[in-house]
């Protein structure tokens, strides 16, 4: 039979007829620990075998194992003790996962600015439903009787290529019905140097009554990392 020290956690190949029919007080060689053990129940006859040393608190596992490791290893039955392998692959375990955690935390707390450096990966991020904020700054030039709100830049998918989209209202600040002139998105560099550019499109039809609103819309190529500033403008050419 398998003895386990409640202790310890060491485990024992022992014969079970040496523990006798009411059991015997035994000690773990390892830790010292002793306990009296009950014998299990029987479920057929066992031949006697030889009991162990007598001690005056009782028989020591560890000599009994000792003497059994003296004989034949094949015949002994002795079991590892594996508390210590399994603690090791349990700490292996942990810190994978704690490694692999990390990962995960820093590629969502830097998603911005991964698919920033790294387009394609919005595909990622947008399968898994996480948002991605576009990490530029955003600019909108006014012209005469005109304002420029709510623009929001957002990354999309247009079937397998990864667009920066650009929506926003255009609203008539002036008394009088308006003209919009061309609206244009421009994506810029630290220093100011044009890095792409595109006209927005409009649904609208003649002019802008005083008061009204009128939303506008652009799809843009991704901007590669030298990307600083977004601006939304008035073509006055």
């Amino acid at each position: 039979m398998i003895l386990t020290c409640n202790s310890c956690q060491t485990r024992y190949a022992v014969d079970a007829a040496a523990l006798g029919a009411s059991g015997r007080r035994v000690r773990c060689s390892v830790c010292g620990n002793t306990w009296h053990q009950e014998p299990p129940t029987p479920a057929f006859e066992r031949p006697p075998a030889e009991p162990l040393a007598a001690m005056a608190d009782g028989p020591s596992l560890g000599d009994a194992v000792d003497r059994l490791t003296r004989d034949d290893a094949a015949t002994s039955g002795q079991l590892p003790a594996l508390p210590r392998r399994r603690g090791r692959a349990a700490a292996a375990w942990i810190l994978f996962l704690l490694a692999l955690g990390g990962v995960t935390a820093a590629a969502y707390a830097g998603r911005h600015e991964v698919v920033r450096l790294w387009p394609p990966a919005y595909q990622l991020y947008d399968l898994l439903e996480v948002p991605v904020d576009v990490p530029l700054v955003l600019n909108s030039v006014p012209a005469a009787g005109f304002e420029i709100q709510d623009v929001i830049p957002q990354y999309r998918m247009d079937g397998a290529d990864v667009i920066l989209h650009v929506s926003g209202i255009i609203s008539n600040t002036s008394d009088r019905p308006l003209t919009i002139p061309p609206v244009v998105v421009l994506v810029l560099d630290a220093d100011g140097g044009l890095l792409h550019s595109q006209a927005a499109r409009l649904d609208v039809i003649g002019a802008l009554e005083p008061g009204a609103v009128q939303p506008f819309e652009a799809s843009l190529e991704t901007p590669d990392p030298s990307a600083d500033r977004l601006e939304v403008t008035f073509d006055s050419s």
